[in-house]
């Protein structure tokens, strides 16, 4: 690859922005206010094997990291409201029993796009469950910051749509 191949690249066919996606999350409102997300990052997990005299590492297990997603906080915290309801699926804090793993998971799909809002790659996270909801930091001086938190959720894998 020359210069012009990587001139050609990014003036013509021009490069991801970091602030074209959408969140999807069935059960939370359409007007869901995601300002950041992620797509996380893939391990493949390895083990020394011999096999004949060189030792080779195999592959052995898959490792998906959490899903990160951060939100605007509406004036009536409602997004947040809406996570905590989520959480109240798994767990009955009341008596602390748990619900079964196919009542409380849900698919999330992020899409991300292009300046023209064209669908560029959608990937559907399957089996998602919340299982951490970020503080609300409040301070005095912070007088026009507009407030957000971050909701760490568990998968069992993805694909790509």
């Amino acid at each position: 690859m020359n210069i012009e191949d990587i001139k050609h690249r990014v003036f013509g066919q021009g490069l991801a922005r970091r602030n074209r996606f959408q969140v999807e999350i069935p059960g939370i409102p359409e007007d869901l206010l995601a300002s950041e997300c992620n797509l996380p990052a893939l391990n493949i997990n390895t083990t020394p094997h011999r096999h004949y005299p060189p030792i080779q590492n195999v592959a052995t297990d898959i490792i998906f990291e959490d899903l990160v997603i951060t939100f605007y906080v509406d004036s009536s915290y409602n997004i947040r409201k809406q996570f905590q309801l989520w959480i109240a699926e798994i767990i009955n804090l009341q008596d602390g029993s748990w619900n079964f793993f196919v009542e409380y998971v849900r698919d999330i799909t992020i899409t991300f796009q292009d300046e023209q809002d064209v669908d560029k790659l959608k990937v559907e996270y399957i089996n998602c469950f919340p299982k951490s909801i970020g503080a609300i930091e409040k301070s005095y001086e912070s007088q026009n910051e507009i407030q957000t938190f971050q909701v760490v959720f568990s998968y069992s894998h993805y694909q790509l749509l």
